[in-house]
C-alpha cells in the first residue's frame, strides 16, 4: 500500500512539473489571425485572431500598419485593444490620411518570440463634404466684426493641444485650432481641451494679448480640416460658438485658416 501512495504521489508531482514547464516554457511563438471590418475616411476598425498562444499568455499583442506592404512593429503599432470573444481582440487605426491604402497585421508575442499574422489592407476614402459656409480665405467674423489674418503658421505645443493651427490680425486678435497631433482631412469637433483626443480639436481667441480676453469654442461644434500638403490646411468653421473665461456672454463666428 505505501509503495502505490509514493507512486501516485511521484506521479502527480512529475505531471504537476511537466504542467510547469509547459505553461512557463512555451514550445513556439503564438499564431495570429488579421481581422479588417470597417473603413471610413481617417479611420479603420480592425481585429486579431489569437488562434495559438505557444501555451502561455502572450506577453504583448497588437496590430502594426504602414503605407507599404509587410508592417512589422518597428512601424505603427496599435496595442491597445478590445477584448471581445473568445479569442478575438478589437482596435481603431485613427488619424489616417485620406486617398490612402494602409497595410496592416496582427502580432503577438511570448517569451519564445513574435508571430505575426496574415497582412490585409485597405484604402481609406475621400473627404467629401459640403461645407455650410465659406468663408473668405484666412478671415473669421468675430462679434460681428470681420478680421483679416496677417500671419498663419503651424506651430507645436500649444495651450490646449500639442500640434496648433494659429492665425493673427492686425489688431491683436489671434486665433488658435488646436489638435492632439498632426490633423488629416476629415471632421473634428471642439473641445475644451484637445491633448491625447484623436478627432477633437480646441478653438481659442485671444483678444489683446490677455488671458482675460481668451474665448474658446463650445464642445462639439464642427470643424472642417482639408490637408492639402506637408504641413499645409485649410481649417474652416461655420457659426462656432464662443464664450469668455471671465463673462457669460457668447458669440457666434465664421472663419477660415489656410496654410499654404
Amino acid at each position: 500500500m505505501k509503495e502505490i501512495l509514493i507512486f501516485i504521489f511521484s506521479l502527480f508531482v512529475i505531471s504537476s512539473c511537466e504542467f510547469v514547464e509547459r505553461s512557463v516554457n512555451p514550445k513556439e511563438p503564438p499564431s495570429v489571425l488579421t481581422e479588417l471590418f470597417d473603413v471610413t475616411t481617417n479611420s479603420a476598425t480592425v481585429g486579431l485572431v489569437l488562434e495559438n498562444d505557444g501555451s502561455v499568455a502572450s506577453l504583448d499583442r497588437g496590430i502594426c500598419w504602414s503605407t507599404t506592404p509587410n508592417p512589422t512593429v518597428d512601424d505603427h503599432v496599435v496595442n491597445s485593444m478590445s477584448h471581445g470573444d473568445g479569442a478575438h481582440y478589437y482596435t481603431e487605426l485613427t488619424n489616417l490620411e485620406e486617398n490612402t491604402t494602409i497595410y496592416f497585421r496582427a502580432f503577438a508575442q511570448n517569451v519564445r518570440g513574435l508571430g505575426y499574422g496574415n497582412e490585409l489592407s485597405f484604402t481609406t476614402g475621400s473627404f467629401n463634404v459640403t461645407i455650410p459656409c465659406q468663408p473668405t480665405k484666412n478671415t473669421f467674423v468675430f462679434n460681428l466684426s470681420t478680421d483679416k489674418m496677417t500671419d498663419v503658421q503651424v506651430t507645436y505645443w500649444g495651450s490646449f493641444g500639442d500640434y496648433s493651427i494659429t492665425g493673427t490680425t492686425n489688431t491683436g486678435y489671434k486665433m488658435t485650432v488646436d489638435f492632439s497631433k498632426a490633423p488629416v482631412s476629415g471632421l473634428y469637433t471642439t473641445t475644451s481641451n484637445a491633448k491625447g483626443i484623436d478627432n477633437k480639436c480646441t478653438v481659442s481667441i485671444n483678444v489683446g494679448g490677455t488671458a482675460n480676453w481668451l474665448f474658446k469654442a463650445d464642445s462639439d461644434d464642427k470643424v472642417y480640416v482639408k490637408k492639402t500638403g506637408e504641413k499645409k490646411y485649410s481649417v474652416t468653421f461655420c457659426n462656432l460658438h464662443f464664450e469668455s473665461n471671465t463673462t457669460n456672454i457668447k458669440f457666434d463666428t465664421d472663419g477660415n485658416i489656410t496654410v499654404d
